[in-house]
């Protein structure tokens, strides 16, 4: 009888043993989880997108991808259908109902668009300065990942006989070899490039060529009170605060001022080889290279004279002599 016990105990034992090896060897099968970051770049969904652990069933493809820069719903009961077909060890949560799944998208910008029509517009013979302002709603178009914007293709472009509209199409990469056809529309402007403030300028700061900017703007807002070159800006100042990329007219600058009205000054006259030297009185404001009206603080006579530089004005011969014949 003390045998049998014993036996019974060891068998016991041993089964106790094969169990817990048996535990142990089922709880080292990884399960399928559903994955937490559901993208694609491809326009197909493989099994390894939607779960982890899938091996070498990963590559099955299970579903179509959106639209690039698109997504879909997947119900819970795809999901669960498509961990049936798979064999997938993977129970569906009773709180899911639903998924979301995206596909990575290379967004195509406006200003892309604008560029590819304006190189179009140029090879058939538009030259020049233009802008191109599409019209419409043109936000939201995604290309695949692995394409870039020289991948869309510009065909069937027509200009209106005063070229200032236009229409196109756009053949945009989508899936595979498959490709989306997308009409837009948008105006033509003919433009000049014109030189503007890249930051706000105050008075009496000294405009500098750092300070400036260049700027495509409309020839319709041009006119002959537009400054349009770098030079009538460096080294003037602003006759009020001027903030950045504002188009720039003649009376928005002024040379520095070197000389302030009632500021004393020293007057120098000259008539040829005679020089003379006296103290004067600054009627008006003024700039280097500027005429303004002084007064000599001795004769209490007034003459133009032009300012040379800060504190100092000339008398021209002319006045000279216009001021001794009083």
């Amino acid at each position: 009888m003390k045998n049998i016990g014993k036996k019974i105990k060891s068998f016991a034992n041993t089964s106790i043993l094969i169990a817990s090896v048996i535990g142990m060897s089922s709880s080292t099968v990884a399960e399928n989880d559903l994955l937490s970051n559901l993208s694609v770049t491809d326009n197909m969904v493989k099994l390894s997108d939607l779960f982890s652990n899938t091996g070498a069933k990963g590559e099955e493809i299970v579903l179509t991808a959106p639209a690039p820069g698109k997504s879909i719903q997947i119900s819970s009961y795809q999901l669960e259908k498509i961990a049936n077909k798979y064999a997938l060890d993977w129970q569906k949560p009773d709180y899911l109902k639903r998924i979301t799944l995206n596909r990575e998208g290379l967004p195509v910008k406006a200003d892309d668009i604008q560029r590819l029509i304006r190189e179009n517009l140029e090879l058939d013979g538009i030259a020049g300065g233009i802008a191109i302002r599409i019209f419409g709603h043109r936000k939201g178009i995604f290309l695949p990942i692995t394409s870039s914007i020289y991948d869309i293709e510009v065909s069937e472009i027509d200009v209106s006989e005063r070229q200032d509209r236009f229409s196109a199409i756009l053949s945009l990469p989508f899936s595979g070899q498959e490709r989306k056809q997308l009409r837009i529309t948008g105006s033509i402007e003919q433009v000049e490039t014109v030189p503007v403030f890249a930051r706000t300028i105050k008075p009496g700061e000294i405009i500098a060529e750092s300070d400036i900017n260049w700027q495509d703007v409309s020839i319709k807002r041009i006119n002959n009170r537009t400054i349009s070159d770098m030079d009538t800006l460096i080294g003037q100042t602003v006759k009020r605060p001027v903030r950045a990329g504002k188009m720039l007219v003649t009376s928005d600058v002024q040379t520095p001022v070197a000389v302030g009205k009632g500021e004393h000054l020293t007057l120098i006259y000259k008539a040829g080889a005679m020089q003379l030297t006296t103290g004067a009185r600054a009627l008006e404001t003024g700039g280097i290279g500027d005429i303004i009206n002084v007064m000599n603080i001795q004769s209490r006579q007034s003459v133009e004279a032009k300012i040379t530089s800060p504190g100092i004005a000339t008398v021209t011969s002319y006045n000279v002599l216009k001021l001794a014949s009083r």
